[in-house]
Formats: C-alpha cells, sequence, structure tokens
C-alpha cells in the first residue's frame, strides 16, 4: 500500500516506511513489474517493489526510489507506457516521452505541446494519449504505441501452428 499526504510525503506499509519525506506529486502503478513511477518538481523516479531476500543479508531491506530523471524541471504528470518500457510525462506545455532502460542520459523524444494549465490522459491499453492543443484547444487524440505493436496473442497460439508443420513433415 503507498499513501501520498498533501505536502508530498510517500508512505508505504513495508520498511522503511517512508520513501520520500516531502514533494512528490504524483504515482502510476506498473501493474507488469511491480514497481511505481513517482514524480516531484525535481525529478522522476522508479520504486521497484520485487520482494528479494539475499541469502547473506540479515535484515531485509525495503524499497526505495531509484531517480532515473534528476533535475527534470517541473514534472507533473507521468505514466507508464508499453508495460514499462518508457514513460510519458509532463512538464509545463510539453508532453515527453522517455526510454526507461537506456545506457547513459535518457532519450528524450518530445511528442506534443498541450495547453497551457491543462492535464493529459494516457490510456495503457490502447496506447493512447489525450490532450488540448497548445494552438487550437482542441480535444486532441495521439497514438503513443501503435496497436498493432503491442502483441495480445499468448506465446503458446503462436508456437501452435510451428509444431503442427513439423508433424506434418515427418
Amino acid at each position: 500500500m503507498l499513501f501520498l499526504s498533501r505536502d508530498g510525503k510517500l508512505l508505504t506499509n513495508w520498511l522503511p516506511y517512508g520513501l520520500v519525506r516531502k514533494g512528490a506529486r504524483g504515482v502510476d502503478y506498473d501493474k507488469h513489474g511491480k514497481k511505481v513511477l513517482i514524480w516531484t518538481s525535481d525529478g522522476i523516479g522508479v520504486i521497484s517493489f520485487e520482494h528479494e531476500i539475499p541469502s547473506d543479508e540479515i535484515f531485509e531491506k525495503g524499497p526505495k526510489v531509484s531517480w532515473i530523471y534528476p533535475k527534470s524541471g517541473n514534472v507533473e504528470q507521468a505514466f507508464w507506457v508499453y508495460e514499462g518500457a518508457y514513460i510519458l510525462f509532463r512538464s509545463g506545455t510539453a508532453v515527453k516521452l522517455m526510454e526507461q532502460e537506456t545506457f547513459g542520459d535518457p532519450h528524450l523524444y518530445e511528442v506534443a505541446a498541450v495547453k497551457e494549465d491543462t492535464s493529459v490522459g494516457y490510456d495503457e491499453d490502447s496506447g493512447r494519449m489525450y490532450y488540448l492543443d497548445a494552438e487550437t484547444s482542441a480535444l486532441t487524440e495521439m497514438e503513443i504505441i501503435p496497436k498493432h505493436s503491442i502483441i495480445t496473442l499468448p506465446f503458446p497460439a503462436i508456437e501452435e501452428p510451428r509444431r503442427k508443420a513439423k508433424a506434418g513433415a515427418s
């Protein structure tokens, strides 16, 4: 369980209980990877809740924030994209897409400009973002991850034709 106070203190019911002392603006849970995206005015961080205790540890170490994009400006919203592979975030009127797993500096792509003092919405299932356009103020839909790039078939269904082909060849 996570608790976010009005002044941005982020607490959990696991040790060490306090993850962020103040300034957290929001969280987004990644249901696929047991991790939480957190953002403050100073940066973007990830908290992993993979519960693995090394055999040589006497005391259990709890989750902690890994700041993956510190000093990122005034981050106001953030979302996991494509099962946690990317992070979509809004800072002022700019919406950017960031690759999470990179070596060195994160790769950033500016994807849209939104109307000032408005929010964006992102739907993980469809891969679409919704926002008010900065120039026209029109409600706009943008495909962040194309639907056809998200594999919806389970792997055994993909393997089935190969097995039949091998059985017919012998």
